[in-house]
């Protein structure tokens, strides 16, 4: 299980829970503040266990890995931008031979752009040639692979969670930027 907190103060609780009759069948819940309502039912019969859920630029991104047991449990996300809406398919993180991918540890750190480095440089050009589009995108990702010749000119622009370290989070938040800068 785990609590969020939307920027309204609205509290929520997200849970797997088996139903009667599925054995170790989770299915995704999440509850309003007081467990009064149940908002949205997600991924039943689908396996997925430990969720946990952020927020970030509009965006609700909700984590979770596989019930797979003693063995590897892949992780996986799905991103909305209204709780109580449609949620997208449930997208890979990793590979399916991942140890300990449950997204328990999710938390949002203190520190700011500006703390941390930032500057006037356009947010998400790891190339540096002074835009954000596909091209950056792709860097990141091969990177992120590390696939030969990849790199990064400037990595502190790419670190949208702004934790001082890029990971697929990160690469997840760059992709919906790009696809809503279209919009």
């Amino acid at each position: 299980m785990a609590i969020f907190f939307d920027d309204d103060g609205s509290g929520y609780l997200i849970a797997a829970a088996n139903k009667e009759g599925q054995g170790a069948n989770a299915t995704m819940y999440i509850f309003h503040s007081d467990v009064t309502e149940v908002v949205k039912t997600l991924f039943e019969d689908q396996y997925r266990e430990f969720p946990n859920l952020i927020k970030k630029n509009g965006y609700y991104f909700l984590f979770t890995s596989q019930a797979a047991g003693w063995y590897p449990s892949s992780g996986a996300y799905s991103v909305t931008d209204d709780l109580y809406g449609n949620w997208s398919e449930l997208r890979s993180i990793g590979n399916t031979s991942t140890f300990s991918s449950q997204s328990g540890w999710i938390y949002k750190s203190a520190l700011t752009a500006s703390e941390i480095g930032g500057t006037s440089e356009v947010r998400g050009d790891v190339n540096a040639d002074g835009e954000f589009n596909i091209a950056d995108v792709v860097t990141l990702q091969n990177w992120l692979l590390q696939k030969s010749g990849a790199q990064l000119k400037n990595w502190k622009v790419a670190d949208l969670c702004t934790d001082g370290k890029l990971n697929v989070f990160d690469l997840c938040l760059m992709k919906r930027e790009f696809v809503n800068k279209g919009k």
